[in-house]
Parts: C-alpha cells; structure tokens; sequence
C-alpha cells in the first residue's frame, strides 16, 4: 500500500528520532527528548494497536522492593548496586507522579510483605538504616502485630512489615496520560507499525518500516522483553508472568497491596468485591523465558490455590480476568541504556519494575541520545 502525500509528511518526513515501543519507557523517553529539545520531530512505532509487553498487562504496584527481595539480592550483589537500583526506582515513581499527577488513579495504600516465620524480621533496622541513607527515606519498613493480619483476612501468616511508601496504579490510565503529554508536544504515535531493518552512516540512519523507509538521526529500543528480536547480542531475556483478578460473592479484608516470597507472589485490593493476584514465576521458572503469551496452567493452580488458602479463606470466589504479560530480565537486575552503536540506541530490562524505572530510565536515555547525535 502506497501512504499519502499527507500520510508522508506527517509521520515520516523530517524525523529526528524514531523510539520502537510504545510502552511507559518509549513514551518517557520521547517525552523526555521533547523537554529537552522541543523543536525536534520524533516517532514513535509500535507493531501493535496496544502496547503488549508489560505496560498494560502489569498488576499496577507502584513498589520498589520488598524487604525478602532485598536481603535476597544482598546475598548476591554488592550493597551499593542493590540500594542503588531501590534508590532509582523511588526516583522514577516520584518522575511519573510529576507528569501524570492524579490521572492515573494512584492509591497511597502503603504495602505488607507477609511471612509464614519472623526470620526476615531481624533485619528490619539494618535495611532501614541503608534505605535512609541512599534516599532519605525513613523508616521504610516496620513490624505488624498479628491482630493486624486477622483483620485483614491474612491469619494463616505469623509475621509482616509494612511501608507506608507503596501504592497501586492503573496501568492504562497511566499509558493513555502519557500519550496525551506525549502528543500535546507535537510527538507523532504510530500504532501497528514494525521496524523491519535498517543501515546507519556518520550522519543519519535509515529505517526500514515494510511500507516505507525513514531517515532520522537516532533509532531508540525501548521494547524491554522483545529487545533481541531487534537487537540479539543484548543480555536481555523474555520471561512471561500472570494476573488474576478474582470476584468474590462477599466482601473480602484487604486493604493494601501485598508481597510474599521475596515478591514473586503479589495481590492487592481492587474493591470491595475484587482482588487481583499475579506472579508465582518462580514455581516453573526456566519454563517461562517465554516470548508467547500461553498460561502456564501449574503456576495458574499455584495461584488461586495460594488465594483459596492464604487470602480468600471460606470466602467464595470465581475468575473474573485473567490475562500475561511479558517481563524483562538478566543476569543482573540493572537497566541497560546504551548506544549499540553511534545511531542506535536500547532502553531495556527493567526487571519487572517498569512502573517504578520507565520515567527515570526514558529521561536518562533521552540524555544519552541527545549527547551522543548532537
């Protein structure tokens, strides 16, 4: 099919920068540029009507690390990468607060990590004393009396902490602002749209979209999970994860969002009469370095088992969603933002904590692309 003249001058004369992804760290980082330099034209494509990795199919945690998920990453990393990374992804909620304000339906619910032991509870003072010091933060975590869990229906659990620094989001709602600010700054979303190759000289590189072909100065991956379908020599892996959201036929305790097994387990409050429950990745975890979409029907059972045991005790229930996204990990939990080469840049692997990184991350990408083709 042959694009208009109008078609042309729109979405593909005069391109300055072209990101691929149109998800939270895509849309940050055309922002981003466009605050920086806000005569510059840039694109940004998506190969699909909505974005589908991780941006909308995630469970909306704004959370940046629960207290077992940091001893854990302790025991394998140095402390100052690990505060490090819990520092940037306060920063990066605090940055996405500041575009979308309340747009986005933020809840300030705070957060419980549940134990079935108290041994993690003896590191609360050292784990606060770091927070502090990397953030500013005081007091991150604290104990929970058990009276506290039994009015929360959470009896079957001797132990938690709580921070009153968690909340939970609408992922939509948080894309679609985004888009708006986006596009009020001239910015051009292109939906359905892949990147099929390109070639790149000292001053320009063109874009080979199927269709048509684009001259710009930069080309930015920002499609985390999918990164090496574009660009495979990135330590960047797939890995699928699952939500549910139950309906139950009274009202359920739950008052906050929740964590439990170093985060791989997560519910939360959706109403009354809904929770929503996600993860379990780690009951087939090799199984799920996945590009697909499938459910994996063990970690589905071992989810609404947790929740018939743990959460939703003699109160009945039935699947209202249920639905994957697609994650982006690697051997290290910290981002890549890089130039692969002089024109073409990546903006991946958060880690499962995209909402918490995307803003942080597209501002610092933006920065690396304008230094580098200025």
């Amino acid at each position: 099919m042959q694009h208009s003249f109008w078609e042309k001058e729109i979405y593909f004369r005069q391109i300055d920068y072209v990101i691929v992804g149109s998800g939270i760290v895509g849309l940050s980082t055309g922002i981003s540029i466009l605050e920086k330099e806000p005569k510059a034209n840039v694109l940004i494509v998506d190969k699909e009507s909505i974005p589908t990795g991780a941006s909308t199919r995630n469970a909306g945690f704004a959370c940046f690390g629960s207290l077992s998920e940091l001893m854990d990453d302790l025991n394998q990393h140095s402390e100052e990468s690990v505060f490090t990374l819990f520092k940037r992804r306060f920063q990066g909620i605090q940055k996405l607060l500041s575009r979308c304000g309340n747009s986005i339906n933020y809840h300030s619910c705070g957060g419980y990590e549940i134990f079935h032991n108290s041994d993690y509870l003896q590191y609360i003072p050292l784990v606060n004393d770091k927070i502090f010091s990397y953030t500013g933060i005081k007091d991150h975590f604290s104990t929970v009396s058990p009276s506290t869990l039994e009015e929360q229906g959470l009896s079957s659990f001797s132990a938690a902490v709580f921070t009153p620094n968690e909340a939970y989001l609408h992922p939509m709602l948080m894309i679609q602002e985004l888009q708006k600010r986006f596009v009020s700054m001239n910015g051009k979303l292109l939906m359905g749209c892949s990147v099929h190759s390109w070639n790149e000289n000292d001053s320009h590189i063109n874009i080979n979209l199927g269709t048509t072909e684009i001259t710009a100065k930069a080309l930015i991956v920002c499609i985390n999970g999918f990164a090496k379908q574009l660009l495979p020599e990135l330590e960047v892996h797939a890995a699928r994860n699952q939500v549910f959201v139950l309906e139950t036929e009274q009202q359920h305790k739950l008052q906050a969002c929740y964590h439990y097994n170093k985060g791989y387990v997560y519910f939360r409050k959706i109403d009354s009469k809904h929770i929503l429950i996600g993860g379990g990745r780690d009951q087939d975890i090799e199984q799920e370095y996945q590009t697909n979409f499938e459910i994996n029907p063990k970690i589905s059972q071992y989810l609404l088992t947790f929740a018939q045991t743990n959460i939703l005790t003699n109160i009945t229930f039935k699947i209202k969603d249920h639905w994957g996204g697609i994650l982006g990990l690697g051997p290290s939990k910290s981002t890549i933002i890089k130039a692969c080469s002089p024109r073409v840049f990546a903006a991946v692997r958060m880690g499962g904590m995209g909402v918490a990184l995307g803003s942080l991350v597209g501002e610092e990408t933006a920065e690396l692309v304008l230094e580098k083709t200025s």
